[in-house]
Protein backbone atom coordinates (compact mmCIF):
# COMPACT_ATOMS: atom_id res chain seq x y z
CA UNK A 1 0.00 0.00 0.00
CA UNK A 2 3.01 2.17 0.23
CA UNK A 3 2.24 3.43 3.64
CA UNK A 4 4.65 4.11 6.65
CA UNK A 5 1.74 5.93 8.84
CA UNK A 6 -0.80 4.74 11.08
CA UNK A 7 -2.41 7.94 11.36
CA UNK A 8 -6.16 8.32 9.06
CA UNK A 9 -8.86 10.43 8.60
CA UNK A 10 -12.65 8.70 7.58
CA UNK A 11 -16.25 8.40 8.02
CA UNK A 12 -17.61 6.53 11.16
CA UNK A 13 -20.62 4.40 9.57
CA UNK A 14 -22.80 1.94 12.07
CA UNK A 15 -23.08 -1.72 10.50
CA UNK A 16 -25.44 -4.21 12.55
CA UNK A 17 -24.93 -2.09 15.81
CA UNK A 18 -21.20 -2.26 15.40
CA UNK A 19 -19.23 1.26 14.34
CA UNK A 20 -16.66 0.97 11.56
CA UNK A 21 -14.86 3.88 9.71
CA UNK A 22 -14.43 3.99 5.85
CA UNK A 23 -12.88 6.33 3.00
CA UNK A 24 -9.79 6.17 5.14
CA UNK A 25 -7.35 9.14 4.13
CA UNK A 26 -4.61 8.88 5.41
CA UNK A 27 -3.01 12.00 7.57
CA UNK A 28 0.09 14.52 7.49
CA UNK A 29 2.35 17.41 7.05
CA UNK A 30 0.84 18.71 3.48
CA UNK A 31 4.08 18.36 1.51
CA UNK A 32 4.47 14.73 3.13
CA UNK A 33 4.77 11.77 0.89
CA UNK A 34 2.07 9.98 3.12
CA UNK A 35 -0.43 12.62 3.16
CA UNK A 36 -3.86 11.65 1.42
CA UNK A 37 -3.26 8.11 0.58
CA UNK A 38 -6.26 5.47 1.04
CA UNK A 39 -5.97 2.74 2.93
CA UNK A 40 -6.61 0.09 0.04
CA UNK A 41 -6.35 -3.80 -0.55
CA UNK A 42 -3.15 -4.23 -3.06
CA UNK A 43 -4.81 -7.16 -4.18
CA UNK A 44 -8.66 -6.50 -5.08
CA UNK A 45 -8.59 -2.20 -4.88
CA UNK A 46 -11.28 -2.42 -2.48
CA UNK A 47 -11.36 0.39 0.34
CA UNK A 48 -10.64 -1.26 3.19
CA UNK A 49 -12.94 -0.27 6.77
CA UNK A 50 -11.37 -0.37 10.22
CA UNK A 51 -13.18 -1.59 12.94
CA UNK A 52 -13.82 0.28 16.06
CA UNK A 53 -12.96 -1.16 19.46
CA UNK A 54 -16.60 -1.60 21.20
CA UNK A 55 -14.89 0.63 23.90
CA UNK A 56 -14.15 3.76 22.10
CA UNK A 57 -18.16 4.02 20.27
CA UNK A 58 -18.92 6.55 22.35
CA UNK A 59 -16.18 8.95 20.89
CA UNK A 60 -17.59 8.65 17.58
CA UNK A 61 -21.33 9.84 15.98
CA UNK A 62 -22.20 7.82 12.80
CA UNK A 63 -21.77 9.93 9.81
CA UNK A 64 -18.98 12.05 11.05
CA UNK A 65 -15.39 12.17 10.48
CA UNK A 66 -12.48 11.71 12.61
CA UNK A 67 -8.59 11.60 13.15
CA UNK A 68 -7.59 7.71 14.47
CA UNK A 69 -4.61 5.61 14.75
CA UNK A 70 -5.23 2.40 13.32
CA UNK A 71 -3.75 -1.08 14.09
CA UNK A 72 -3.61 -4.99 12.97
CA UNK A 73 -5.39 -7.42 15.25
CA UNK A 74 -3.14 -10.49 15.88
CA UNK A 75 -2.46 -12.93 13.01
CA UNK A 76 -4.31 -15.46 13.70
CA UNK A 77 -7.31 -13.39 14.35
CA UNK A 78 -7.07 -11.96 10.98
CA UNK A 79 -6.63 -15.34 9.43
CA UNK A 80 -9.38 -16.74 11.48
CA UNK A 81 -11.42 -13.92 10.32
CA UNK A 82 -9.89 -14.72 6.46
CA UNK A 83 -9.29 -10.85 5.99
CA UNK A 84 -5.31 -10.20 6.06
CA UNK A 85 -5.76 -6.84 5.89
CA UNK A 86 -7.99 -5.89 8.79
CA UNK A 87 -7.37 -2.70 10.73
CA UNK A 88 -8.78 -1.77 14.13
CA UNK A 89 -9.17 1.71 16.23
CA UNK A 90 -7.85 0.65 19.37
CA UNK A 91 -6.44 4.03 20.87
CA UNK A 92 -8.60 6.65 22.14
CA UNK A 93 -6.09 9.16 19.84
CA UNK A 94 -9.21 10.24 18.27
CA UNK A 95 -10.12 13.96 17.31
CA UNK A 96 -13.37 15.14 15.01
CA UNK A 97 -12.62 16.69 12.01
CA UNK A 98 -14.23 18.15 9.14
CA UNK A 99 -14.54 16.34 5.60
CA UNK A 100 -10.97 15.75 4.22
CA UNK A 101 -12.84 15.03 0.50
CA UNK A 102 -15.34 17.99 0.55
CA UNK A 103 -12.60 20.31 1.86
CA UNK A 104 -9.88 19.34 -0.61
CA UNK A 105 -12.77 20.26 -3.49
CA UNK A 106 -13.49 23.61 -1.91
CA UNK A 107 -9.74 24.46 -1.88
CA UNK A 108 -9.46 23.57 -5.35
CA UNK A 109 -12.00 25.40 -6.39
CA UNK A 110 -10.97 28.58 -4.66
CA UNK A 111 -7.28 28.20 -6.46
CA UNK A 112 -7.72 30.11 -9.57
CA UNK A 113 -7.77 33.40 -8.41
CA UNK A 114 -6.10 35.57 -10.97
CA UNK A 115 -8.16 36.86 -14.15
CA UNK A 116 -5.37 36.88 -16.47
CA UNK A 117 -4.01 33.50 -15.49
CA UNK A 118 -7.73 32.24 -15.81
CA UNK A 119 -7.86 33.65 -19.34
CA UNK A 120 -4.90 32.25 -20.55
CA UNK A 121 -5.44 28.59 -19.26
CA UNK A 122 -9.37 28.65 -20.52
CA UNK A 123 -7.88 29.38 -23.93
CA UNK A 124 -5.22 26.83 -23.73
CA UNK A 125 -7.61 23.88 -22.52
CA UNK A 126 -10.15 24.87 -25.22
CA UNK A 127 -7.48 24.02 -27.93
CA UNK A 128 -6.56 20.97 -26.20
CA UNK A 129 -9.82 20.26 -26.60
CA UNK A 130 -10.07 20.93 -30.12
CA UNK A 131 -6.88 19.78 -31.42
CA UNK A 132 -5.70 16.63 -29.44
CA UNK A 133 -8.87 14.62 -28.87
CA UNK A 134 -10.91 15.08 -32.17
CA UNK A 135 -11.81 11.39 -32.39
CA UNK A 136 -14.55 10.02 -30.30
CA UNK A 137 -12.49 6.39 -30.19
CA UNK A 138 -9.64 8.56 -28.93
CA UNK A 139 -11.32 9.68 -26.04
CA UNK A 140 -12.48 6.35 -25.47
CA UNK A 141 -8.96 4.83 -24.76
CA UNK A 142 -7.77 7.88 -22.77
CA UNK A 143 -10.59 6.56 -20.24
CA UNK A 144 -9.76 2.65 -21.01
CA UNK A 145 -5.87 3.82 -20.43
CA UNK A 146 -6.63 5.87 -16.66
CA UNK A 147 -9.02 2.57 -15.63
CA UNK A 148 -6.17 0.14 -16.61
CA UNK A 149 -3.41 2.58 -14.81
CA UNK A 150 -5.00 2.30 -11.73
CA UNK A 151 -5.25 -1.44 -11.59
CA UNK A 152 -4.67 -2.90 -8.45
CA UNK A 153 -2.64 -6.90 -8.32
CA UNK A 154 -5.73 -8.50 -9.79
CA UNK A 155 -6.10 -6.81 -12.42
CA UNK A 156 -8.99 -3.93 -13.40
CA UNK A 157 -12.76 -5.02 -14.76
CA UNK A 158 -14.21 -1.96 -17.10
CA UNK A 159 -18.26 -1.32 -17.51
CA UNK A 160 -19.73 1.10 -19.74
CA UNK A 161 -22.93 2.58 -20.34
CA UNK A 162 -24.34 4.99 -22.68
CA UNK A 163 -28.29 6.09 -22.71
CA UNK A 164 -30.33 8.89 -21.36
CA UNK A 165 -28.43 11.34 -22.29
CA UNK A 166 -24.88 9.84 -19.96
CA UNK A 167 -21.81 8.28 -21.28
CA UNK A 168 -21.36 6.24 -18.20
CA UNK A 169 -17.70 4.61 -17.12
CA UNK A 170 -17.26 2.72 -13.79
CA UNK A 171 -14.00 0.45 -12.90
CA UNK A 172 -13.07 -1.71 -9.86
CA UNK A 173 -9.47 -0.47 -9.74
CA UNK A 174 -7.59 1.63 -6.92
CA UNK A 175 -10.21 4.77 -6.12
CA UNK A 176 -8.93 8.13 -6.67
CA UNK A 177 -6.44 9.81 -3.44
CA UNK A 178 -5.52 13.33 -2.44
CA UNK A 179 -2.75 13.19 -5.55
CA UNK A 180 -5.24 11.69 -8.33
CA UNK A 181 -7.66 14.32 -7.86
CA UNK A 182 -5.14 17.07 -7.69
CA UNK A 183 -3.75 15.71 -10.92
CA UNK A 184 -7.50 15.55 -12.59
CA UNK A 185 -7.79 19.14 -10.84
CA UNK A 186 -4.76 20.16 -12.63
CA UNK A 187 -3.76 21.53 -16.26
CA UNK A 188 -0.76 19.44 -16.34
CA UNK A 189 0.18 17.50 -13.92
CA UNK A 190 0.05 13.49 -13.42
CA UNK A 191 0.65 10.80 -10.71
CA UNK A 192 2.11 9.10 -14.02
CA UNK A 193 4.81 11.04 -15.01
CA UNK A 194 7.08 9.25 -12.70
CA UNK A 195 5.86 5.60 -13.53
CA UNK A 196 7.64 4.26 -16.41
CA UNK A 197 4.58 1.34 -16.57
CA UNK A 198 1.80 3.55 -16.66
CA UNK A 199 1.05 5.15 -19.83
CA UNK A 200 0.01 8.62 -20.85
CA UNK A 201 -0.67 11.71 -18.25
CA UNK A 202 -3.73 11.48 -15.85
CA UNK A 203 -3.46 15.33 -15.47
CA UNK A 204 -3.66 16.51 -19.47
CA UNK A 205 -5.25 12.79 -21.12
CA UNK A 206 -8.26 13.04 -18.01
CA UNK A 207 -9.22 16.79 -19.72
CA UNK A 208 -10.26 14.61 -22.98
CA UNK A 209 -13.59 14.45 -21.43
CA UNK A 210 -14.45 17.76 -21.37
CA UNK A 211 -14.32 17.44 -25.60
CA UNK A 212 -18.09 16.40 -26.19
CA UNK A 213 -19.29 17.33 -22.56
CA UNK A 214 -19.51 20.26 -20.27
CA UNK A 215 -21.36 18.54 -17.58
CA UNK A 216 -18.50 15.61 -16.32
CA UNK A 217 -19.72 13.78 -12.15
CA UNK A 218 -17.74 11.74 -10.58
CA UNK A 219 -17.53 9.30 -8.03
CA UNK A 220 -14.69 7.91 -6.01
CA UNK A 221 -14.15 7.09 -2.71
CA UNK A 222 -15.10 9.84 -0.27
CA UNK A 223 -15.00 11.96 -3.56
CA UNK A 224 -18.69 13.38 -4.98
CA UNK A 225 -18.23 16.34 -7.41
CA UNK A 226 -18.79 17.32 -10.97
CA UNK A 227 -17.32 19.43 -13.27
CA UNK A 228 -20.24 21.90 -14.92
CA UNK A 229 -20.17 24.74 -17.46
CA UNK A 230 -23.41 25.66 -16.61
CA UNK A 231 -22.58 26.98 -13.44
CA UNK A 232 -24.30 30.78 -13.51
CA UNK A 233 -20.97 32.47 -11.19
CA UNK A 234 -18.57 31.43 -13.69
CA UNK A 235 -20.86 34.29 -16.13
CA UNK A 236 -20.75 36.81 -13.45
CA UNK A 237 -16.95 38.44 -12.88
CA UNK A 238 -17.84 40.04 -9.93
CA UNK A 239 -19.74 36.90 -8.21
CA UNK A 240 -16.84 34.09 -9.22
CA UNK A 241 -13.63 36.36 -8.03
CA UNK A 242 -15.05 37.94 -4.80
CA UNK A 243 -15.82 34.10 -3.94
CA UNK A 244 -12.79 32.92 -5.10
CA UNK A 245 -10.57 35.14 -3.34
CA UNK A 246 -12.31 34.77 -0.19
CA UNK A 247 -13.89 38.85 -0.30
CA UNK A 248 -17.44 38.92 -0.76
CA UNK A 249 -17.43 40.74 2.53
CA UNK A 250 -14.61 43.03 1.92
CA UNK A 251 -15.99 46.25 0.50
CA UNK A 252 -12.43 47.93 0.63
CA UNK A 253 -10.48 44.87 -1.12
CA UNK A 254 -13.10 44.34 -3.55
CA UNK A 255 -12.31 48.07 -4.90
CA UNK A 256 -8.62 47.12 -4.69
CA UNK A 257 -9.53 44.38 -7.05
CA UNK A 258 -11.54 45.49 -9.42
CA UNK A 259 -8.94 48.73 -9.74
CA UNK A 260 -6.30 45.85 -10.15
CA UNK A 261 -7.82 43.98 -12.67
CA UNK A 262 -10.64 46.55 -14.64
CA UNK A 263 -9.24 45.78 -18.20
CA UNK A 264 -9.95 42.09 -17.57
CA UNK A 265 -13.43 43.06 -16.20
CA UNK A 266 -14.01 44.77 -19.49
CA UNK A 267 -12.89 42.32 -21.89
CA UNK A 268 -14.74 39.64 -19.38
CA UNK A 269 -16.09 36.69 -22.04
CA UNK A 270 -17.96 34.60 -19.24
CA UNK A 271 -17.08 31.16 -19.07
CA UNK A 272 -14.91 31.18 -22.21
CA UNK A 273 -12.51 33.19 -19.26
CA UNK A 274 -12.88 30.82 -16.77
CA UNK A 275 -11.19 27.17 -16.73
CA UNK A 276 -14.08 25.61 -16.07
CA UNK A 277 -12.57 22.24 -16.49
CA UNK A 278 -10.47 22.44 -13.23
CA UNK A 279 -13.05 23.62 -10.79
CA UNK A 280 -14.35 20.77 -8.83
CA UNK A 281 -17.91 21.57 -7.65
CA UNK A 282 -18.97 19.84 -4.60
CA UNK A 283 -22.27 17.22 -3.76
CA UNK A 284 -22.76 15.63 -0.54
CA UNK A 285 -23.94 12.93 -2.63
CA UNK A 286 -24.60 11.98 -6.92
CA UNK A 287 -26.96 9.85 -8.63
CA UNK A 288 -28.03 10.26 -12.30
CA UNK A 289 -30.90 8.98 -13.75
CA UNK A 290 -32.52 6.18 -14.51
CA UNK A 291 -31.76 4.57 -11.29
CA UNK A 292 -30.74 2.04 -12.93
CA UNK A 293 -27.42 3.20 -14.31
CA UNK A 294 -24.34 1.75 -13.37
CA UNK A 295 -23.16 5.20 -12.09
CA UNK A 296 -25.74 4.77 -9.14
CA UNK A 297 -24.15 1.35 -8.28
CA UNK A 298 -21.30 0.86 -5.31
CA UNK A 299 -18.15 0.73 -7.72
CA UNK A 300 -14.11 2.37 -6.81
CA UNK A 301 -14.60 4.80 -9.88
CA UNK A 302 -17.47 6.07 -11.97
CA UNK A 303 -17.54 8.72 -14.05
CA UNK A 304 -20.83 9.97 -16.24
CA UNK A 305 -20.28 12.56 -19.33
CA UNK A 306 -23.53 14.35 -20.35
CA UNK A 307 -24.01 14.64 -23.63
CA UNK A 308 -26.84 15.27 -26.47
CA UNK A 309 -28.35 12.21 -28.11
CA UNK A 310 -26.37 12.83 -31.60
CA UNK A 311 -22.96 12.87 -29.65
CA UNK A 312 -23.50 10.26 -28.16
CA UNK A 313 -24.76 8.17 -30.49
CA UNK A 314 -21.80 8.64 -32.63
CA UNK A 315 -19.94 7.55 -28.94
CA UNK A 316 -22.10 4.48 -29.42
CA UNK A 317 -21.68 3.27 -32.94
CA UNK A 318 -17.33 4.52 -32.04
CA UNK A 319 -17.32 2.12 -29.07
CA UNK A 320 -19.20 -0.56 -31.14
CA UNK A 321 -17.01 -0.51 -33.73
CA UNK A 322 -14.23 -0.86 -31.50
CA UNK A 323 -15.65 -4.34 -29.33
CA UNK A 324 -15.46 -5.35 -33.30
CA UNK A 325 -11.64 -5.60 -33.19
CA UNK A 326 -10.84 -7.05 -29.52
CA UNK A 327 -6.96 -6.63 -29.89
CA UNK A 328 -7.25 -3.58 -28.48
CA UNK A 329 -7.23 -5.45 -25.25
CA UNK A 330 -3.78 -6.16 -26.05
CA UNK A 331 -2.65 -3.23 -25.77
CA UNK A 332 -4.56 -2.43 -21.94
CA UNK A 333 -1.34 -4.09 -19.84
CA UNK A 334 -4.04 -4.56 -16.72
CA UNK A 335 -7.75 -4.90 -17.81
CA UNK A 336 -9.38 -8.15 -17.35
CA UNK A 337 -12.38 -7.37 -18.69
CA UNK A 338 -14.37 -4.47 -20.64
CA UNK A 339 -18.20 -4.77 -21.38
CA UNK A 340 -20.66 -2.43 -23.00
CA UNK A 341 -24.42 -2.38 -21.08
CA UNK A 342 -27.02 -1.45 -23.18
CA UNK A 343 -30.25 -1.99 -21.50
CA UNK A 344 -30.97 -5.82 -21.40
CA UNK A 345 -28.15 -6.40 -23.45
CA UNK A 346 -24.18 -6.94 -22.72
CA UNK A 347 -21.21 -7.08 -25.04
CA UNK A 348 -18.02 -8.32 -23.37
CA UNK A 349 -14.50 -8.45 -23.85
CA UNK A 350 -12.37 -10.75 -21.79
CA UNK A 351 -9.02 -11.81 -21.33
CA UNK A 352 -8.47 -15.62 -21.09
Amino acid sequence: MGLTTNQFVGKVIEINSKYFITDLMSTGETNEENNGKLLLDPINGKCLIVVVDNRLRNFFVPGNYYEVEIDMPRKEYRLEQGSPYMFCVLSNKIKEVENPYKESVSLSFKQHTSPNTNTSVANLLEEVGQNLYTSKKRMFFELLQNADDAAPENGVKVKLQLSDNYFVLTHDGFAFNKHDFESITSAAKSTKSANKKKTGYKGIGFKSVFTNSESVLIKSAGYNFSFDKSLPVYNDFKAFYFHVNDIEEDVEKQKEFLHKYAKYQREFNGVKDIPWQLLPIWYESLRIAPSGSIFNQKENVAIALKMDEETLSEYNDAIKEVFSEPRFMLFLRNTNRVQLIDQDKCLTIQKT
